[in-house]
């Protein structure tokens, strides 16, 4: 079990690889996905919520940083580990997402946001969990392949193979 962590910690137990890993660099989450070798299930916990009244729009910022940016990237960059083990995405959200808190507002605004995300990616992504792709057919309308023949679609994320071949991706372990 990879745990994606700011600061370095020691865990007893030897299952479980520490990672120094920030939602929100880019560099972190890069480093995080060459130092892993399967991902079966990514479980996007890191959450930020500070009291605020929207008067500052940088507190909104830091919340949409981390609520919404941050589970995006990461879902983005292990894309292509989920593809290969058919693995899945659990995105840890709010009630707040539906009903906001008045002492909280940016929370529940990017909390809302990541519900919405998280639906969003259900079609492209999801499905009956084994992963699908868009391509244009013959007469010009998207059509849903299955893994690996994949042509860039409608979907918005890269699959694993558009990792591979940009070299931006793991390169261990995914199908040819």
């Amino acid at each position: 079990m990879y745990v994606g962590t700011r600061k370095p910690i020691t865990h007893p137990d030897g299952r479980v690889v520490p990672l120094i890993l920030d939602v929100t660099k880019a560099d972190d989450i890069q480093r995080a996905v060459a130092q892993v070798d399967a991902v079966d299930i990514l479980i996007n916990n890191a959450g930020l919520a500070m009291y605020d009244d929207l008067s500052d729009p940088s507190v909104l910022e830091q919340h949409l940083a981390v609520n919404l940016f941050g589970p995006y990237r990461m879902i983005q960059a292990f894309l292509p580990w989920l593809i290969h083990s058919g693995g899945a995405v659990v995105n840890n959200l709010s009630v707040n997402a539906l009903a906001p808190l008045p002492v909280i507002p940016a929370y529940s605004v990017s909390k809302a946001a990541a519900f919405n995300l998280t639906q969003s990616l259900r079609g492209p992504v999801g499905g009956s969990r084994r992963a699908s792709s868009c391509r244009t057919d013959r007469a010009g309308g998207y059509r849903h392949d299955p893994w690996p023949r994949h042509t860039k679609g409608c979907t918005g994320i890269r699959c694993a193979r558009d990792f591979r071949r940009s070299g931006e991706g793991p390169r261990r372990n995914l199908p040819r």
